[in-house]
């Protein structure tokens, strides 16, 4: 009988929109992003005073909140008259967007920016940041690359590259990128996460667990991070090691249905089969078209010899797209015949 895939090598679109949500700070507290909310609105009504206070508040409380950084910087580059007023404005707004997820309404804020400042790095920077979030990874790699040459030490901008990089599939160009980030910044953890990512698809899972543990000894507060690392064990066929990180992570974020998906997995290696199903339906749960945990529990039903479930789970699978093993699609074909 096929063994079940860890299917849990790293989704290049899954991690890029984990990291940047955690950029635009879909992951932190309730109230840090509340006041940052709060400060790009005071910053869309030109009350620039108002968004320094309420987004020093937002970083106060989570000194990871990348996103209102940036808020923080521009209302104080505006307060001092680096950049024009109608500028920031614009840039509020296209911070706004993003909230909501309104990616080409925001890119067109931070273009209206870039045309009364066009030398202004955090313009460039947010704007490379949506051309990610919408798969346009050219355009993001020329945007980050013109904010670079503007400010060539801008730690950030070279981790949003490696990250574009990473999108492209470049992972020799992000790896370089991530570690000119981590030169400038040895503590910055998204890049030390985002190098781990990148040698992990190249397969180098001791390089990239080493990275992963960097990221977490910084922040060890990041869901991503620990799903990573659980990953990267997975992948060594260190299932005891996974399964820590992975309950980490889901204790840090209790709706990742991705590691929901992965720590049931890890279980079904260990034969922990009843907390294996447990873990495979919480992530259905949260979502329901998550074809990779159908056939997570159609394998995990077969081993169980509940041939019923397993043919059902198996199906639904397949009908959402997943290229279910044939190994298993043989091994239920009796089953079926029989009726099951």
């Amino acid at each position: 009988m096929t063994t079940l895939s860890f299917g849990i090598q790293l989704k290049i679109r899954m991690l890029i929109l984990a990291i940047l949500f955690l950029i635009y700070g879909f992951s932190y507290t309730q109230t840090a992003q509340e006041y940052y909310l709060e400060g790009i609105e005071y910053g869309r009504q030109g009350k620039f005073k108002k968004a320094e206070q309420k987004c020093k508040k937002a970083l106060d409380i989570s000194q990871f909140y990348n996103i209102a950084r940036k808020c923080l910087k521009i209302s104080r580059d505006v307060l001092e008259k680096r950049i024009e007023e109608e500028a920031a404005v614009h840039l509020f707004k296209g911070l706004s967007y993003d909230q909501r997820r309104m990616y080409d309404e925001a890119i067109l804020e931070y273009k209206k920016t870039l045309a009364v400042n066009p030398s202004y790095v955090e313009a460039y920077a947010s704007l490379g940041l949506d051309y990610i979030l919408e798969g346009k990874y050219d355009e993001a790699v020329y945007a980050f690359n013109k904010a670079i040459a503007i400010s060539p030490d801008y730690v950030e901008v070279h981790n949003y590259l490696g990250l574009a990089y990473y999108g492209k599939r470049m992972w020799d160009e992000a790896i370089s990128e991530y570690k000119k980030a981590i030169a400038i910044n040895p503590n910055y953890a998204a890049a030390h996460s985002g190098l781990g990512a990148a040698y992990d698809r190249k397969g180098m899972y001791d390089a990239a667990i080493s990275e992963f543990k960097k990221s977490i000894a910084i922040n060890p507060h990041n869901a991503g991070v620990h799903n990573n690392l659980g990953i990267a064990y997975g992948l060594k066929g260190n299932y005891d090691r996974a399964i820590v990180e992975l309950e980490k992570a889901v204790a840090l974020e209790p709706d990742f249905s991705e590691a929901h998906n992965n720590l049931g997995v890890a279980y079904s290696f260990k034969r922990r089969y009843k907390e294996a199903i447990l873990e495979l339906k919480k992530a259905l749960a949260l979502n329901p078209a998550y074809a990779e945990a159908h056939n997570g529990l159609a394998m995990v039903y077969y081993r169980l010899r509940q041939y019923k479930l397993a043919i059902e789970h198996c199906d639904k699978a397949r009908e959402l797209g997943y290229p279910v093993s044939p190994k298993l699609l043989k091994a239920l074909r009796p089953y079926r015949k029989k009726g099951f």
